[in-house]
């Protein structure tokens, strides 16, 4: 019996590159953020579904029946990520989720920010409030804010 051997071009070594690459970086991206809350009134704990519903405006109140603030950024590294891993959406996906809520009249955009410094002073003013930044993040935990565990 014989064998064939398979020979690769190059071109297709270089594309088995690149998406090994993309998966590692993808993968490494996915664990690059951190969800943070205001230290009053916020579980200190809650599961991924929790996140995603919470983003999705279908969970609305912590468990000590405060109101929940959802804040997002308005792009970068850690919107995608977050995105993807929490909500199971790309940004353009949650932009026009969103998008129908409110033509709708189903919902209220959640406040977005174009830096983690702007999003982490609003966190830490406003009970209830929860967003996400990158875990490279200093002090995300500090100056009344709190970094929540994810079950």
């Amino acid at each position: 019996m014989k064998t064939k051997q398979i020979t690769l071009t190059r071109f297709t070594k270089q594309c088995i590159v690149m998406f090994l690459i993309t998966c590692l970086s993808t993968t490494l991206l996915l664990a690059d953020t951190v969800v943070v809350a205001n230290a009053g009134g916020s579980d200190d704990a809650v599961a991924s579904s929790d996140i995603k519903n919470i983003y999705l405006g279908k969970k609305t109140k912590w468990s000590d029946g405060t109101k929940v603030v959802f804040v997002t950024l308005k792009s970068g590294d850690a919107h995608k990520a977050f995105l993807k891993q929490y909500v199971k959406k790309t940004p353009a996906q949650f932009k026009n989720y969103w998008g129908k809520l409110v033509f709708t009249g189903k919902g209220k955009a959640p406040k977005s920010f174009s830096s983690e410094e702007k999003m982490l002073a609003y966190i830490s003013k406003t009970k209830g409030a929860v967003g996400y930044v990158s875990s490279s993040t200093k002090d995300a935990s500090s100056d009344g804010r709190k970094v929540i565990t994810i079950k």
